[in-house]
């Protein structure tokens, strides 16, 4: 366990989440151009993605199959991003979430179908 808090990930995600509160604890959103809150949402989603890799890095120590689970730490990314975007605009409904959950599911079916396919 001791590994895995020295390990890259920690700094990266200490550095992404320092970067996150900098950036939106010195901008003000609705003075800045909507360039800017692109950027701050790409950071987010970036600290995101890297939070749920840790999470996967930490369950791998107790199980080997939290290692092979890469692909769905990018479609759990998705959906939140996707979450967090439509809540950010305020078009943000439960059949919002339901729908996200719903094609994130088939894309993951579909992705899996089509590896065991070609293999």
């Amino acid at each position: 366990m001791r590994k895995i808090l020295t390990h890259k990930k920690i700094v990266m995600i200490g550095g992404l989440a320092t970067v996150d509160a900098l950036f939106f604890g010195l901008t003000n959103p609705a003075r800045v151009p909507s360039l800017w809150l692109i950027v701050g949402y790409g950071f987010v989603v970036a600290t995101l993605y890297a939070g749920l890799r840790l999470v996967l890095s930490v369950g791998g120590v107790y199980s080997p199959w939290f290692q092979r689970q890469g692909r769905p730490v990018g479609y759990t990314t998705g959906v939140l991003a996707a979450v967090l975007a439509l809540q950010s605009i305020g078009q943000l409904s439960l059949r919002d979430v339901v729908v996200l959950l719903v094609l994130s599911a088939v894309l993951a079916v579909y992705y899996d179908y089509s590896k065991t396919k070609t293999a």
